[in-house]
């Protein structure tokens, strides 16, 4: 299942464009029929036209289910389940080993002492611009898990935020955003209940428009057996 629903994810602008020349054939063919309908006189000729306007229209109707199934799919399981989307972005693999390289950011603070250790053990996070609102670093958490918390930063390019266990070096991403978010949901539910029990760390990834990193806001959480 989690495979149909990356697919339909990842080729989701190609099925809209494919729905909607065939709406315009099957319209088309639509128009045919009933204009065939209104000039027959035969009977043969007449049941022809018939077929042809119950077929067009059976396919009109079978290509408006498969566009609302796709649009409630993209829209509303992704967001619940923001773990089966695959996303791609320009700059950093969405498993990396290693933390982006960091530039000098007009307008944004020095990453200092303070803003590494802003909270608990947090690293790398910004107060009111980057940061986690739920869980807080060392909380422990299970099953499902509203991710919160804070992407406000100045020229907002693009953000993902990722997991890995403690004792890991790849980064597994969870889910990602474009629009700023100030202490609210980061999108959907993170299902911990399918992972090892264990020390993780979680950590924001922001990058600005012109594809440059902030520094990672990183916490560590634990996640326990249902």
């Amino acid at each position: 299942m989690d495979i149909v629903i990356k697919f339909l994810v990842e080729y989701e602008t190609w099925i809209y464009v494919l729905a909607a020349i065939a709406t315009i054939i099957f319209f088309r063919n639509l128009i045919v029929g009933w204009k065939g309908l209104q000039s027959s006189i035969f009977g043969l000729e007449r049941e022809t036209a018939q077929r042809k306007f119950n077929s067009s229209l059976s396919a009109l109707i079978l290509t408006g289910i498969i566009v609302t199934a796709e649009f409630i799919i993209v829209s509303v399981v992704t967001i619940k389940y923001p773990s089966l989307v695959v996303l791609a972005t320009p700059t950093l693999e969405l498993q990396s080993t290693s933390t982006p390289e960091l530039v000098s950011i007009p307008g944004m603070p020095e990453v200092n002492e303070e803003s590494q250790q802003m909270t608990g053990s947090a690293e790398g996070c910004i107060q009111g611009k980057i940061e986690w609102m739920n869980p807080l670093p060392g909380e422990t958490v299970k099953e499902k898990v509203e991710l919160k918390g804070t992407v406000n930063v100045t020229d907002l390019g693009f953000y993902k935020y990722e997991f890995k266990a403690a004792d890991d070096l790849d980064w597994t991403t969870i889910a990602g955003g474009s629009l700023p978010v100030i202490e609210g949901a980061l999108g959907g539910l993170w299902q911990t209940d399918t992972l090892t029990p264990g020390e993780y760390l979680l950590r924001l990834v922001v990058l600005d428009n012109n594809n440059n990193p902030f520094p990672p806001c990183v916490i560590p959480i634990t996640i326990k057996a249902p």
